[in-house]
């Protein structure tokens, strides 16, 4: 990887998991933007999990694919522990919408865990590297399925919602 791309890369991750922009978007959420960008980072990160291990897995890509994975258990519980908490709070006066909230943090879960079980099974590298042809991608392609398909059910289903009521709670705010 050149060193822009790296640059780039990095000030992507601070854009979406930086401590700033978390303290900031915790203390005032303004919509859902933050929490789409994160799914495209953490997406970004199962991608190369799975891309690294399709085919012929080499040292390089079974490292490349253990970072990404250690990375994604890092920020996936971040991004989760952030959403439950500004998406519920936000949408706590709306009952229906609510409880559609709880819902999607009931069923990340055992998503949750499958993710933290993948890792644990393949805590370092050189397990990927051991374990048969395509059994680590196939794996690890069938629970990323599951989470993306999550990830775009709870955009298309919550997130407007959450998107008018931290609207509505920053215009009352400002006129305040």
């Amino acid at each position: 990887m050149t060193q822009i791309a790296a640059s780039a890369g990095e000030a992507r991750f601070a854009d979406a998991f930086g401590p700033v922009t978390l303290s900031s978007f915790a203390q005032n959420p303004s919509g859902a933007h933050l929490f789409r960008v994160q799914h495209e980072m953490l997406v970004q990160l199962m991608a190369r999990v799975v891309s690294s291990t399709e085919g012929d897995v080499r040292p390089e890509s079974a490292l490349q694919a253990r970072t990404a994975l250690t990375t994604l258990t890092t920020l996936l519980p971040v991004h989760q522990s952030l959403e439950d908490s500004l998406v519920h709070r936000t949408l706590a006066g709306e009952s229906r919408v609510r409880m559609l909230a709880e819902q999607f943090e009931r069923e990340m879960v055992p998503l949750g865990a499958e993710v933290a079980a993948l890792s644990r099974r393949y805590p370092v590298a050189t397990l990927i590297l051991a374990a048969p042809r395509g059994e680590f991608a196939a794996a690890a392609s069938g629970l990323f399925s599951r989470l993306q398909e999550r990830f775009r059910r709870e955009e298309r289903d919550l997130f407007p919602s959450f998107d008018r009521a931290a609207s509505g709670a920053t215009a009352l705010s400002a006129v305040a």
